[in-house]
């Protein structure tokens, strides 16, 4: 986080003048153009051969006679062929509890459920198995017929199995099974042996096809079934075709048969004439009342003994003008182990393989705070209605290719953003591409032409308030706490849809490592704090023990087990764990919420630490004094189970407290620290539990939540990053469950999501401003400015509306925070907290009405009253503690987390701003910006390596540090001629040229502090164009340019047709030990290099 951005871009732009879906519509049957008398609706045998499907051909499983017509109205008791943790029933019986009969509910109760349902146009609805009452979503609070609160119901969920025309092997053996109701409706299964091919004939035939199915097997039958449509004029184009293969055996060796699915009939089944319903299809679609499952599809080599992985059924339903409809849907969510807790019902509007998220830009909504109407803002909500069905089918692609690369591309391209944003923001016509050969000169028009085909699609990815909308992301423990929180507070699945829960798991498996662990970060080695994590997650989120592709969470376990199990879980997944109630507070080194009540003057004092630190142990301590520990739920029993290897309660707690996988381990803890934990836990911890101290304990208590709403409170409630974010979340929760902070919190979770091919994720905290000032002196760097006037236009808006224009509210050096009135946060105004210090004026020929000089006065004093005695400057806050206080860092992964400290960085970012401000606004406090500067270049120059670089603490690595050193001393008049500095500097980047002219470094220098090329000694396009400006900057041209030229024709052949720039290897970091992607960096960067080799060498030669 470069502090001081600043005054860069102010200068960037004086120098050129001073100044200041269409939504898709719900397909109803009564609407769609009168089709042709039917023919046939066809489906396929066992042996992959179509024939017609016969209303009559239909079976239940499970039902020990037809349902007699008066009944027919009634909730139907089905057994579904299940495996489950549930006792085993024979076909056809209830199940009874002393609430009342399962199986049968008053007709009245749910006709009242579904008038309420469908009166709320929600789509889902969870069903809580744990209680006895159904619970009502928010949505439903408020009707007027609320559901039934008398009936524990497990709605339509389970296996069905129909019966080959040419089966006559024996019925699978005894399976356990669950009893399950439809919604009011008769739902039954095909007879055949091709379930996927009858949803997506009959589906198809009634035109619901871009809903409900979405992909056929790459064989004979697949390609049949598109044939037979083709032929029948019915619309296919939503269809993908992908390889997939069923295989069912019996788990003795023997199978019943592969290929087509032709699964043996249940004991008891009957079949049913068409004239057994008297229900209308358009009458179930028009109230959303469809119930409907698949199963999912296991690799060929799988023998199922159980069929667990089969997790769900077709289902064909029936009217008397015999239209039929079926549904095939893999969703890999409910498991065995969690029917009992969770299921979700899924109404016909929210089924589909293809549905679209829309990110929504500056929008507002309830429970929302803001300071500048929401400008800056972006958050993603899901959309059944949007996009085209060729939209759909290339969200699709892109998901599946990035999965089916996901151990050779780590990070995606954040492709779902760009292409909503380009069909929003169409831009000219991008011109065609000039690739320069080997041993070719680059030309003027060459390198132009790649500037503006650059230009025009940046500008497109430009959102109407001026910012660029961009990932911040690549943490593994950002998202996984989050579900954690939500279920210990029972708001998963109120904030989390199952779509938002969907690509969750998406997001988790697509990084998961080929060793069955998960990183850090989603580049990184497996960890214990990853692993157990994500395993966690996705357990709460409905997925198994044995689930996922290729038994992927089985295959997790096994991971944390053979590495000594969850007790080696960092002191942060120790914390979460113990939240949950899968680990023990005893496990746990103390964090006494008593240190809020030091005096100032103690060395070890929250309010001297790093505030990320600070604001991380603020709601840490307070849920440690709490002790607080979530419901035990059946599946959080599960869990003590599934992470050790041994006993859960025969865990030695004390010894764990110390215990961290090897894996893990990147800062130990030093002996005094050690020696501190102990004394607070065996003695302090002891004494403060009783009275008469136990009053003190209370009196800290109340300190530590005050000091956590006040910073939710400044921030509007998205607190300082997602870490803490959802630590405040979960402690205003424990306080009040029902209170305002604990709503305003849960309204700005969304702020910090971000979808993109791989899944859900959420975000370090955005970098909306952070990347606009790059972007900025990016486009002036190109100077054609007249040309994307529009685009500068914006922009500027977005600065003008994005500065802070107060300090924070009340005794704000009280809570330890520190002025702020003038700067710019790293994302939004809202945000609060100041970090990009920007001062920017456009051309007002171009832009408007500029920015006035007093903004500038106060961005001046932010930066000021930041400057360290050493003379280099911090991220967030001025320096307050000694440097040895960091021994007592109790983040195992991280380094230099305790304190601030200064950075090269930040401290080049506020030479170049203050060097750039004086020559405009001589006057102004120009004594001690002199000496500002003066210290801050000294401060630069001692800490350049002795090889020529510098360590970037934000950035991947030397390449970043070494631009920022020579940015700034560039900026002070210094140059290749008459600086050694910069010369040392000139001779390290070029001493890392890769043959091919690029430069690639790999995240492992910061870890290891030790310059490392990429494997493979790979070019980035952002690190290449990082150590061009460097060059360019330091005079490098001018002695001897060929290794620029070298790079520059890196950059101009890697472009894409489209004018971007490829997603290649993450390029931030933080914390030394973890990774941070900016998507929009590959875009700005290159660009940023290109304008400035061509001002600096083709035009100033010419």
């Amino acid at each position: 986080m470069d502090a001081y951005l600043g005054l860069t871009t102010f200068c960037k732009v004086l120098k050129v003048g001073l100044g200041g879906t269409q939504p898709r519509h719900n397909r109803q049957v009564e609407s769609r153009p009168p089709r042709r008398p039917r023919r046939r609706l066809v489906g396929l045998d066992g042996a992959g051969r179509p024939h017609s499907l016969s209303p009559s051909a239909a079976v239940i499983s499970g039902v020990a006679s037809p349902v007699p017509a008066a009944d027919r109205h009634k909730i139907t008791t089905k057994t579904s062929a299940f495996p489950s943790s549930t006792s085993s029933y024979p076909p056809g019986q209830h199940v009874s509890t002393p609430e009342g009969d399962r199986s049968r509910g008053s007709t009245a109760e749910f006709a009242d459920f579904r008038r309420a349902w469908a009166a709320t146009g929600d789509s889902n609805l969870l069903l809580d198995l744990t209680r006895t009452n159904l619970p009502q979503p928010p949505s439903l609070s408020s009707s007027p017929s609320p559901p039934p609160s008398t009936h524990q119901t497990l709605h339509r969920v389970g296996e069905a199995f129909s019966p080959s025309r040419k089966d006559t092997r024996s019925p699978p053996p005894p399976r356990r099974r669950i009893h399950y109701h439809s919604l009011g409706c008769r739902c039954l299964d095909v007879q055949g042996g091709g379930n996927a091919s009858n949803a997506l004939t009959c589906v198809a035939h009634l035109g619901l096809s871009p809903r409900v199915i979405s992909k056929v097997a790459d064989d004979t039958q697949g390609r049949g079934i598109l044939e037979e449509l083709q032929a029948d004029g019915v619309d296919n184009s939503f269809v993908v075709i992908v390889r997939m293969t069923v295989v069912v055996g019996d788990g003795s060796g023997g199978g019943w048969c592969s290929g087509a699915s032709s699964p043996v009939r249940e004991p008891g089944d009957v079949e049913v004439a068409a004239s057994d319903f008297g229900f209308s299809i358009s009458g179930l679609i028009d109230n959303k009342f469809w119930c409907l499952v698949s199963f999912d599809v296991p690799p060929p080599d799988l023998r199922l003994a159980t069929f667990s992985p089969f997790r769900y059924c077709s289902h064909v339903s029936y009217d008397t003008s015999k239209e039929a409809i079926v549904a095939f849907i893999p969703w890999s969510r409910f498991s065995p182990k969690n029917l009992e807790e969770h299921i979700y019902l899924h109404s016909y509007r929210s089924l589909s393989n293809r549905r679209m998220w829309k990110l929504k830009i500056a929008e507002g909504g309830p429970w929302l705070r803001t300071l500048n109407n929401h400008v800056g803002r972006q958050h993603w909500e899901f959309d059944p209605d949007a996009g085209t069905p060729e939209e759909r089918a290339q969200v699709e692609i892109v998901r599946e290719e990035f999965t089916r690369n996901r151990f050779r591309i780590k990070q995606s391209a954040d492709l779902l953003m760009r292409m909503q944003l380009t069909k929003d923001n169409p831009s000219v016509p991008i011109l065609a591409a000039i690739k320069v050969k080997e041993m070719e000169d680059i030309t003027e028009k060459a390198v132009t032409v790649t500037i503006r085909r650059s230009l025009s699609f940046f500008s497109s990815l430009q959102a109407h308030d001026g910012h660029w909308p961009a990932e911040s992301a690549g943490p593994l423990f950002f998202i996984q706490p989050l579900v954690i929180a939500l279920y210990v507070t029972g708001a998963l699945c109120a904030v989390l849809g199952p779509e938002h829960q969907k690509e969750i798991i998406r997001y988790i498996y697509n990084h998961q490592n080929e060793d069955g662990g998960w990183g850090l970060h989603i580049e990184g080695h497996s960890t214990m704090f990853g692993s157990a994590l994500s395993y966690i997650a996705l357990r709460l989120l409905g997925e198994g023990p044995d689930d996922g592709e290729g038994m992927a969470v089985a295959r997790a376990r096994k991971w944390i087990l053979d590495h000594g199990g969850a007790v080696g879980i960092p002191s942060w997944g120790k914390f979460w764990l113990t939240v949950l109630g899968v680990y023990e507070w005893s496990g746990c080194n103390p964090l006494p919420p008593e240190f809020w009540l030091l005096p100032n003057i103690f060395p070890i004092h929250p309010g001297k630490m790093l505030c990320y630190c600070r604001l991380v142990y603020m709601p840490m301590s307070y849920l440690y004094g709490k002790r607080f520990v979530g419901q035990i739920t059946g599946l959080v029993k599960s869990l003590r189970r599934e992470l050790y290897n041994e006993p859960y309660h025969q865990i030695n707690w004390s010894t764990a407290r110390n215990t961290v996988a090897k894996e893990d381990l990147y800062y130990p803890h030093p002996l005094v620290q050690d020696m501190l934990w102990g004394f607070l836990h065996h003695v302090a911890e002891p004494v403060l539990a009783r009275w008469p101290f136990s009053i003190l304990r209370e009196k800290a208590l109340k300190v530590a939540i005050e000091h956590v709403h006040y910073e939710d409170e400044n921030s509007r409630y998205l607190c300082i990053g997602s870490v803490e974010k959802v630590l405040c979340l979960i402690a205003c929760w424990v306080e009040d469950p029902n209170s305002e902070a604990y709503k305003l919190h849960l309204a700005r979770i969304p702020d910090y999501f971000w979808v993109a091919e791989d899944g859900l994720k959420f975000q370090s905290f955005g970098s909306q401003m952070w990347d606009a000032a790059f972007s900025i002196q990016a486009i002036l760097s190109c100077e054609l400015n007249e040309e994307y006037g529009a685009t500068l236009r914006k922009a500027h808006d977005f600065v003008r509306a994005s500065q802070i224009r107060e300090n924070p509210g009340g005794d704000y050096a009280a809570m330890y925070r520190h002025i702020s009135k003038g700067a710019w946060t790293f994302s939004i105004q809202d945000h609060g907290w100041q970090v990009a210090l920007l001062l920017s004026q456009m051309p007002e020929k171009l832009v408007g009405e500029g920015m006035e000089a007093d903004c500038f006065y106060d961005a001046v004093n932010v930066i000021l009253s930041l400057q360290s005695i050493s003379g280099g400057f911090p991220a967030w806050e001025p320096q307050r503690a000694f440097s040895w206080l960091e021994k007592f860092n109790p983040t195992e992964f991280f380094e230099d987390t305790l304190i601030e400290r200064e950075y090269v960085e930040c401290t080049s970012s506020a030479v170049q701003g203050l060097a750039l401000f004086r020559r405009f606004y001589p006057n102004h406090r120009r004594q001690e910006i002199d000496s500002c500067i003066s210290k801050a270049i000294s401060y630069i120059e001692e800490t350049q390596n002795p090889d020529g670089s510098w360590y970037g603490c934000w950035g991947i690595c030397y390449t970043y540090g070494t631009w920022f050193g020579v940015g700034a001393l560039a900026a002070c008049g210094k140059n290749y001629q008459n600086s050694l500095i910069l010369r040392k500097a000139c001779a390290f980047l070029l001493s890392k040229q890769l043959p091919n002219g690029g430069w690639g470094e790999s995240y492992l220098s910061s870890q290891n502090k030790v310059y490392t090329n990429l494997e493979g000694n790979r070019a980035n396009l952002v690190h290449t164009a990082w150590a061009l400006l460097s060059l360019m900057d330091a005079g490098q041209g001018d002695v001897d340019p060929t290794p620029i030229h070298r790079g520059i024709m890196v950059l101009i052949n890697s472009q894409m047709e489209d004018g971007d720039f490829p997603q290649q290897e993450i390029t931030g970091v933080f914390m030394r030990n973890c990774t941070l992607n900016y998507s929009s960096y590959r875009n700005i960067f290159p660009k940023w290099a290109l304008g400035e080799y061509r001002r600096r060498l083709i035009m100033h030669t010419s």
